[in-house]
């Protein structure tokens, strides 16, 4: 495995107020309702009767809400979904769910139709969802607290699924776990990079049917303590013993749940949730951080450019970093970024 070191590279900080209004209704209840929304759209969608085992997910934004809302909304409902009735793969002949947002004067509609791949002639299922207008944050503000930084850490050729940082022992030594096709990869921290020290093999059970996207992973941790590393994967949950070898028990089930995406900015200790673009696999990404408070509106830090689509993003349990894994379009190379939150100022 090649390993490689990178400045951080800080996005701009930026100030700039975009939209103001009184409204009756929290910033922070009004995040939820949005969430709520779309887990609730994900529950229509998995009780369908002909809902098939995996579509491709076509997701467009033609309303006026805000894209990075759309982002939030699209996160909540894949979550929702994820290791469910239905998985998410990018396949020309696969069955098509379809998500559009779209207005009203008074309400955001959430329109969500699954197109049959092989029968035309079918009928195709859609739903219908509507959010009240006054469930949407109104005051929006690019924040001038924090601002996302990146590290590169790690890059190789071969695929990697999922990375996540993590105290291991009484120490709390610092070690990169790193998901891969067929086993799961622990490297610390040296001198010349990071170097790898120990590796488990993924149980052949893990493998087959091959995961497809979302399905794998590292799960979320509990909030018990000490934490226990999980990795999800095929609606498996296999427990990570940790020492001088690593081990994996994979006698659980899970509903592939994964924890929020939440990372502390270092001067005010506020937590912000990571958004990503669209997912287009074939497309530069962006990182993004958003926090809703009450009585403080809805700040989002500038959105900080990746060299190609993340496939993962996984928060430290600390909460004061996270993982992204982001296949880089000009090289090929699977790369490892450290994400972060610094001072705005």
């Amino acid at each position: 495995m090649k390993r490689n070191s990178h400045r951080p590279v800080p996005a701009a900080a930026l100030v700039l107020a975009l939209l103001a209004a009184l409204s009756v209704f929290s910033p922070a209840s009004r995040a939820d309702a949005i969430e709520d929304a779309a887990r609730t759209l994900a529950a229509k969608v998995a009780a369908l009767p002909r809902l098939p085992a995996s579509a491709t997910l076509a997701w467009e934004n033609r309303s006026s809400l805000p894209e990075f809302l759309s982002s939030v909304l699209r996160s909540a409902f894949t979550s929702a979904l994820a290791g469910g009735k239905i998985s998410f793969i990018e396949n020309a002949s696969a069955p098509v769910l379809r998500v559009t947002l779209s207005d009203t004067p008074a309400h955001i509609l959430l329109i969500a139709v699954l197109q049959p791949a092989e029968a035309p002639a079918q009928p195709e299922d859609a739903i219908l969802l509507e959010i009240d207008r006054s469930a949407i944050p109104v005051v929006l503000v690019i924040s001038s607290e924090a601002r996302i930084e990146r590290q590169l850490l790690w890059r190789q050729p071969e695929p990697l699924l999922d990375g996540i940082e993590w105290a291991e022992g009484a120490s709390q030594e610092s070690s990169l776990f790193l998901l891969t096709r067929d086993s799961l990869v622990r490297a610390r921290p040296s001198k010349d990079g990071w170097r790898v020290t120990g590796s488990a093999p993924l149980p052949a059970s893990l493998l087959l049917p091959w995961p497809r996207a979302g399905e794998a992973g590292f799960a979320a941790v509990s909030p018990t303590l000490p934490p226990q590393l999980n990795i999800r994967m095929n609606r498996k949950m296999c427990a990570v013993t940790l020492g001088e070898k690593l081990a994996l028990n994979c006698d659980g089930d899970t509903d592939g749940a994964k924890s929020k995406r939440l990372i502390a900015a270092p001067c005010s200790q506020r937590k912000y949730l990571l958004l990503t673009g669209s997912g287009d696999r074939n497309e530069k990404d962006w990182i993004q951080a958003v926090k809703s408070a009450p009585d403080e509106g809805t700040w989002l830090t500038p959105r900080l450019e990746m060299p190609g689509p993340v496939l993962a993003l996984t928060a430290r349990p600390e909460g004061n970093s996270a993982i992204a894994i982001v296949r880089n379009l000009l090289t090929g190379d699977y790369e490892v970024h450290r994400i972060t939150l610094a001072c705005g100022n």
